[in-house]
């Protein structure tokens, strides 16, 4: 594993850390600048759909010119993008920044894992890139909300958004620095020749990688009605914003305990994915029962399914296709799992 390696997953960790401090602070900031519930709605579905349209147009692009001057691009467009939300002075002015940020940075996950994709030689050490790429992001995903809390009460939204403007700014320059791009080198990995192409159709219905993107699908909607459903259920409750949030760091842990264990990459993908699906299915009938059991090791025991599941089904993808159309892959990866999120919450609510 090279050193090219190991700074694509602190720019990872970084990007996610960035967005995720936003996600408890920007609903605040909304309705600090007057924006009513519906309008709150607004700006969260808008950034999310034009997250979804820029995943899909992102997979050609990257596949073309390559994933590095879309990981730094992205990186400087976000954050200069970031720097005006912080300066701005009505909910409309941020409902169009939102928009526009969630295309820009629709094309960062896709380019990252396009180009991490290509660093393993071999099932097994993808497997292990994938995996360690996991962790980045949960553990960003357990600790930048927290942070982002803190900060907002610290220095208010505004200069909040700044910091994390002048963050991404810093990426950027990053990522400018240290990527260096070079051809696909995977070896031994069942996939077709290097430099052929596919059309996104192609692609979007290739029967090897259906097997991820309906895992994908299924779990993305999965994590969105449970993101819904357990503060609303500990709403319900009497109980407290930390006390949910404690809930969903400890799925996280489960996640990185799986995450962890660099020897479950031997085993075949598919199998991985099945019992992973299995043991979440598992997990969402033990909730709806309301059975006597913790909500806490439900939770921890489904992060621990999710841990197992996503290197095996990132490891799919890229044994699946040829690196030449990694960019198309993941780009409809990533829209497949926005769709989810997006989903999720609509038909929890309804």
């Amino acid at each position: 594993m090279t050193k090219r390696t190991h700074w694509l997953y602190a720019l990872l960790f970084l990007a996610f850390f960035d967005l995720h401090a936003q996600h408890p602070i920007l609903p605040l900031y909304a309705y600090s600048l007057g924006a009513t519930a519906a309008m709150l709605g607004m700006i969260l579905a808008g950034y999310s759909a034009a997250n979804m349209t820029g995943n899909v147009l992102a997979g050609s692009l990257i596949d073309r010119f390559g994933s590095k001057v879309f990981i730094v691009s992205s990186l400087f467009l976000a954050g200069i993008l970031l720097l005006f939300q912080g300066l701005v002075q009505n909910p409309i002015e941020l409902f169009g920044l939102r928009i526009v940020t969630g295309f820009v940075i629709a094309f960062l996950s896709p380019a990252c894992f396009a180009l991490l994709g290509k660093q393993g030689k071999g099932l097994e050490e993808q497997g292990r890139i994938m995996a360690k790429n996991g962790m980045m992001i949960t553990l960003a995903s357990m600790i930048a909300p927290v942070i982002g809390g803190m900060l907002a009460d610290g220095l208010g939204f505004d200069r909040t958004f700044i910091l994390f403007g002048i963050l991404l700014l810093i990426g950027g320059g990053m990522g400018w620095v240290v990527i260096h791009e070079s051809p696909a080198t995977s070896k031994g990995i069942p996939h077709r020749d290097t430099q052929s192409t596919q059309s996104l159709l192609a692609i979007g219905t290739n029967v090897g990688l259906l097997p991820a993107y309906l895992t994908a699908i299924t779990t993305s909607l999965g994590q969105g009605i449970l993101m819904y459903e357990v503060p609303y259920v500990m709403a319900q409750s009497g109980e407290s914003s930390t006390a949910t949030g404690l809930l969903l760091t400890i799925m996280g842990m489960g996640s990185i305990c799986t995450l962890g264990i660099g020897t479950l990459n031997r085993f075949s993908p598919y199998n991985r994915c099945f019992i992973a699906l299995v043991v979440i299915g598992l997990t969402f009938y033990a909730l709806s029962m309301q059975w006597h059991i913790p909500l806490s090791v439900l939770l921890f025991i489904k992060g621990v399914a999710h841990g197992l599941l996503f290197p095996a089904k990132t490891t799919i993808l890229t044994a699946a296709a040829s690196p030449a159309d990694y960019g198309k892959v993941f780009g409809i990866h990533s829209a497949v799992l926005s769709s989810g999120y997006v989903l999720g919450p609509i038909i929890a609510g309804t």
